[in-house]
């Protein structure tokens, strides 16, 4: 019998729920894997790690024959990069640009010169490498200079992290933002660690070239590298996003900070750092760092940031273990764990038609994923549905020819490894059902293997999760492939977003998402708002996710019980959500939230969901809802231009409201397409 059936049956309703909460426990925090140290110890790395005069992980420049090896059409690709980043400038960074965020909240007015800087300078080194003439070497040699000469490579959003003035290490929030860095004491933050990416491959790539206009320049690098990143690390260990025990940090989760900062730590102190027992002692610390991030990732491999962050989260942790294996010629491998395949294949779980993904948490409905990089993971764990599902995106973005963006390092693999990619079958997989208990979010289709029809997703989960909304028990759905009833996602980063102010944010809010306001109140942030799995269950025929959401509402919403099933009926074409509730007392209404993107019209108690984000392929969908509900429709005006780049100028928020609620009720609603 299939175990996941079991629970549809109400004799193992309670034993379901047990066992669950057993194996959360069980493979939570509480039992840490350390699949790294644990297995490898500093001994061993000590024997294995390649000394730095024998690391040589792609050709250098003056390496032409490899160069010119390169697929013809990617050659002409990168240098005409090279070209455009010729006629371009170094665009300035200011102190004003760096106060303005504290000014304004805005990240955009320092982040995209910061950006536009580091990109114009890969493309630069990419277009030398590609065509070894000397042509992009003047406005190299400005740009590492240009680089070297800011007073930090940390994003201003992140100098909150300091305590500059106060003698005390910059390690935790502070009230006052002081504005400007501290160069006497570096933040590594994300952008810290991009920077020394860009600059350790830029070093390793043209080092003979630069020796050539002056030999202070490989030095300059060395020296920024070492004493921005690899000595404030290997002198410290209580930035907050090292978890190290005994000083963990209460108001942040071990997130993709983690991996992706690790990532960029190990490519520069395997590629500039020259001390072959400081390289180890580096090395092994990464490896303590990353495995505390994998502790605390669920068995099942999910991203609970959501697939917008999975390039950075378990793709950054792809980067760490591939870097451990090549510069230890495979000796540090542990692609055959099932967490690390299920990390993996987590990407293609959350896909639900063409570039639409499953967006709970901090992520849009839309997302580019990196097809190389998926192809490259596909292939280190043996999975052929990762790496099917790589290449169609990848014949789909025609990489081939238009080549990819991304940090150096995985540019370099995509080149000189292009063609494998050719060889490849590419197929979608449309999972018709996925159910990740970890981070207890289930999806179905009606159609295994096809867009056509309905598809549903749902979570469970906490209002505490990494870059959380307060959603627990939303659900979503798509008609055709196409968004009908959705998760409106997350605006642009501003200050306000990572504040204490985050949930007055509505994006933010449980009244903007698909979920029940009880007795006039909304769904508020903390660890113990959450919803308890009561079952899921999967047949040919059903699938279902049953939850309690009572524990997801504040003592003053008065809930007893609020159990929600959420059903899709494939012989009858239909999804199903059921809220059961009892309340302890009746001091408002009631109302249950829908968002989209269509046009909403009503009648004969049915909304009918038409048009949406695609007049090629247009939604056409009816919700049926109990009588007693009236219905309020109000048009959300978009002017966030993250929201308007996926939803267009505008959303509609459907209330059905029941005026009069009783103690004890049942409220369903049944979703159709309409053309059946």
């Amino acid at each position: 019998m299939d175990p996941d059936h079991l629970s549809q049956k109400p004799a193992f309703r309670m034993l379901f729920v047990l066992l669950l909460l057993t194996m959360v426990h069980v493979t939570g925090a509480s039992e840490p894997r350390y699949l790294l140290t644990k297995n490898y110890q500093k001994d061993h790395l000590r024997k294995t790690l390649i000394p730095i005069s024998e690391y040589h992980p792609f050709p250098r420049a003056s390496e032409r024959a490899e160069w010119e090896s390169v697929l013809p059409s990617l050659r002409e690709e990168y240098i005409s990069r090279g070209n455009l980043a010729l006629n371009g400038e170094w665009p300035p960074l200011p102190a004003s640009l760096l106060l303005s965020f504290k000014l304004t909240g805005d990240r955009s007015g320092h982040g995209e010169p910061f950006s536009e800087r580091s990109g114009r300078l890969a493309d630069l080194v990419l277009a030398e490498c590609m065509e070894g003439k000397g042509r992009f070497m003047e406005e190299i040699v400005d740009g590492i200079w240009v680089l070297c000469e800011e007073s930090s490579w940390c994003s201003p959003v992140h100098l909150v992290i300091q305590r500059s003035g106060s003698g005390l290490p910059d390690t935790g929030m502070i009230a006052a933002d002081p504005g400007l860095p501290d160069v006497a004491s570096p933040i590594i933050d994300l952008g810290a660690g991009e920077r020394a990416n860009l600059m350790a491959w830029t070093w390793y790539l043209l080092g003979d070239q630069l020796d050539k206009v002056s030999p202070l320049l490989k030095q300059r690098i060395h020296h920024e590298i070492k004493r921005r990143i690899i000595d404030p690390l290997q002198e410290r260990d209580d930035y907050w996003w090292m978890w190290t025990p005994g000083k963990e940090h209460a108001d942040h989760h071990v997130n993709n900070w983690t991996p992706w900062i690790c990532s960029n730590w190990l490519t520069a102190v395997l590629l500039v750092e020259q001390d072959q027992e400081t390289r180890i002692d580096a090395v092994y610390r990464i490896m303590e760092v990353l495995d505390r991030y994998l502790n605390e990732i669920q068995w099942d491999g999910g991203c609970d940031e959501g697939p917008g962050y999975f390039n950075h989260a378990g793709g950054a942790a792809f980067d760490c273990l591939e870097l451990l294996f090549d510069a230890t010629c495979g000796a540090i491998n542990i692609y055959d764990d099932p967490l690390v395949r299920n990390m993996g294949s987590y990407i293609y779980k959350a896909h639900i038609a063409d570039n639409f993904y499953t967006n709970f948490a901090d992520a849009s409905a839309i997302i580019n994923i990196h097809p190389f990089h998926l192809y490259r993971f596909g292939q280190r764990i043996n999975d052929e549905t990762l790496c099917g599902f790589a290449a169609s995106k990848a014949f789909e973005r025609d990489i081939l020819d238009k080549g990819i963006g991304d940090n150096p390092g995985r540019q370099l693999h995509f080149l000189f490894n292009a063609e494998k990619i050719e060889s490849q079958r590419p197929h979608v997989p449309l999972l018709r059902d996925v159910w990740l208990p970890g981070i207890q979010v289930m999806a179905a289709r009606e159609k295994g293997g096809s867009i056509e029809g309905l598809y549903v997703a749902a979570k469970g989960g906490y209002n505490d999760e990494s870059h959380n909304h307060n959603d627990a028990g939303h659900f979503i759905v798509y008609s055709n492939g196409r968004p009908a009833i959705i998760d409106v996602g997350v605006g642009r980063y501003t200050a306000q977003t990572f504040s204490a102010s985050r949930y007055d944010i509505w994006t933010m809010q449980s009244a903007y998402h698909n979920l029940p306001l009880v007795n006039g109140f909304m769904q508020p942030h903390g660890k113990e708002f959450r919803a308890v799995v009561l079952g899921y269950s999967k047949t040919p025929g059903l699938s279902t996710l049953s939850l309690d959401l009572a524990a997801a509402y504040p003592d003053e919403a008065a809930v007893e019980r609020w159990e929600r099933d959420i059903q899709l009926d494939r012989q009858n074409q239909l999804i199903s959500v059921r809220d059961d509730y009892r309340l302890t007392r009746v001091i408002g209404d009631l109302q249950f939230i829908l968002m989209t993107p269509c046009d909403v019209s009503v009648e004969n108690h049915q909304l009918h969901l038409t048009g949406g984000l695609d007049p090629e392929k247009p939604v056409d969908l009816i919700v049926q809802f109990d009588s007693k509900l009236k219905t309020e429709v109000e048009k959300i005006t978009l002017t966030d231009s993250r929201l308007k780049r996926i939803w267009g100028d505008h959303l509609n928020r459907i209330c059905l409201i029941d005026t009069h609620p009783g103690n004890k009720d049942e409220v369903a609603l049944r979703i159709r397409q309409g053309n059946q």
